[in-house]
């Protein structure tokens, strides 16, 4: 998934996905930073992975990756 918001700095990238992380103010980014660690942890449970790239003003894009037979869900 891509979008042309205000993107992130790379080093950043593993930031995104801790619990009320923000790397912007409020007023360019809505919300309180619970949406990707939840979307981290759903995607650990179900032995797959998330990631992101981005650049500062240009956007970003968001990977998924699930196995082809992901392990039973505990």
């Amino acid at each position: 998934m891509h979008d042309n918001g205000v993107g992130f700095h790379m080093r950043d990238r593993e930031r995104l996905f801790n619990l009320f992380q923000r790397l912007h103010s409020e007023s360019a980014n809505v919300g309180v930073g619970v949406g990707l660690t939840v979307v981290r942890r759903i995607m650990l449970r179900l032995s797959g992975r998330v990631w992101a790239e981005g650049r500062v003003e240009e956007g970003a894009t968001f990977f998924l990756a699930l196995p082809k037979h992901p392990a039973e869900i505990v």
